[in-house]
Formats: structure tokens, C-alpha cells, sequence
């Protein structure tokens, strides 16, 4: 179990990796060109954080049962867990924004995501095996 949960929360990572870059590619085109949301800009924003959650979710469940089989946990396992918990936040925090007018959203949208893909570069970094593998 803890084999397949492995190569799934690792397999994803390049999906979730993917949909950030083409989130962001996204935001900058919005901010730069001050258009309003399309629904298409939003399904992409969706997705990603869709798949950014599920990836949080294995994660969890990872860690649950890494723990459960008794094995420990090192210094940079709690990095990891910590820096990809607030790169969720940072994910989610542009809702608050929702209903403001696209010159607002826009910007502050995407200075959210950048930092929070910065941090999940950083988390994946932080791992031995983290990057490429």
C-alpha cells in the first residue's frame, strides 16, 4: 500500500506541476492584458487547484500510514508537510477575491500562486529524492 500511495503522490506531482505553470501563464496573461476572467481561465485555475488538492490528500494519507507502519519521520518530512500546507493555503486564499473587479483579482491572484508554486518547488526540493525521481 504504502509503495502504490508512494508512486501516486509522486506521479502527480508532474500533473499538479504542469497545471501551476499553465495557472500562471493564465493569471499573467489576465494581469497584462486587464481582461476579465474567461470561463476557460477559470476552469484551468479549478483544475489546478483541484489537482493540487487531491495532491495534499495523498499526501495526508501517506503520511498516515508511514507513521501507522511505524516508521519515522525526519527533519525534512516536516518541511515538506509544512511548506506544501501553506502553498495550499496560498491556493486558496484567491477566493476571498472572487467578486472583485478582474484589475484587482488579477494581480493579487497570481502574486498568490506564484509564491505558493515557489513553495511547492521548494517542497519537492527539499526531499533527497525529491527531484527528478
Amino acid at each position: 500500500m504504502l509503495t502504490g500511495l508512494q508512486h501516486a503522490h509522486s506521479g502527480l506531482r508532474w500533473l499538479v506541476l504542469l497545471a501551476g505553470i499553465a495557472a500562471i501563464v493564465v493569471l499573467i496573461l489576465i494581469t497584462v492584458q486587464k481582461r476579465d476572467f474567461k470561463k476557460a481561465d477559470n476552469i484551468v485555475l479549478k483544475v489546478f487547484t483541484g489537482l493540487y488538492d487531491l495532491q495534499v490528500l495523498l499526501g495526508i494519507i501517506y503520511l498516515i500510514v508511514w507513521i501507522s507502519m511505524g516508521i519515522g519521520l525526519v527533519h525534512y518530512h516536516y518541511e515538506h508537510v509544512l511548506t506544501m500546507l501553506v502553498a495550499a493555503v496560498l491556493f486558496h486564499y484567491p477566493a476571498v477575491w472572487k467578486k472583485r473587479e478582474p484589475a484587482v483579482r488579477a494581480p493579487k491572484t497570481l502574486l498568490m500562486y506564484a509564491i505558493g508554486f515557489a513553495l511547492v518547488i521548494f517542497g519537492i526540493f527539499r526531499l533527497p529524492t525529491g527531484w527528478p525521481n
